[in-house]
């Protein structure tokens, strides 16, 4: 999947280098059109978009972030649980997340004063990125393992997973109603973190390759 996640980003520079050489945009509308997530999308009945959004990364640093992220936790999951539930895993995270983000989306225009709606209610933002895939994955295993510590930026000791999990969590709600990181995706986020949890209480605690810790 990482390799997945580069290639994407590999192509995304290939668009801006077209754009920025050539003037070309056919690239950056495809990827707009088929491979990036938005309400445009959705109401065109691409749904696909909802699950390869989350190949698709906006910078170099976003792709670094996620990718390490996949890299830690990836391997665990696929120890636990086994390759094809995690695959699972990843996919209705990403469209647990998706469909998230237009719920948010919905509620902030329905809450909205005159003047107040952001570019992101205004028109067409599209989102990209595999956190709502990793929280999701991120959650599952913190759901097995919840004392196991990590360290969570910008925290400079460990913390155990599970309460690390509910924080992170809380703070998603509270930025999203108080329009904090408006750059970051709060809902989806929460989205790939339910998805995650339920996954687990519902069918993966049952089929644990090695016992919980």
């Amino acid at each position: 999947m990482i390799g997945v996640c580069c290639s994407g980003f590999a192509y995304r520079y290939y668009a801006n280098d077209q754009i920025s050489r050539k003037r070309d945009y056919h690239h950056q509308r495809f990827i707009d059109q088929n491979l990036a997530f938005s309400r445009e999308n959705y109401n065109a009945g691409r749904w696909w978009t909802a699950v390869t959004c989350s190949v698709m990364h906006s910078d170099l640093w976003h792709l670094a972030f996620n990718m390490f992220a996949l890299g830690s936790f990836g391997p665990i999951a696929v120890a636990t649980f086994g390759l094809g539930p995690t695959a699972l895993l990843w996919v209705g995270s990403g469209v647990v997340s998706s469909a998230a983000i237009l719920v948010g989306e919905d509620y902030k225009k329905g809450n909205a004063n005159a003047g107040e709606l952001r570019s992101t209610e205004r028109g067409g933002r599209s989102y990209v990125g595999a956190s709502g895939s990793l929280f999701g994955i991120v959650t599952a295993v913190a759901c097995n393992v919840p004392q196991h510590k990590i360290f969570v930026f910008p925290i400079p000791f460990p913390f155990p997973m599970g309460p690390a999990i509910g924080v992170i969590g809380a703070l998603s709600v509270i930025a999203y109603f108080q329009n904090l990181a408006p750059a970051l995706s709060h809902t989806g986020h929460l989205g790939g973190m339910t998805f995650g949890g339920l996954y687990y209480l519902l069918s993966l605690r049952r089929r644990l390759r090695f016992p919980r810790m």
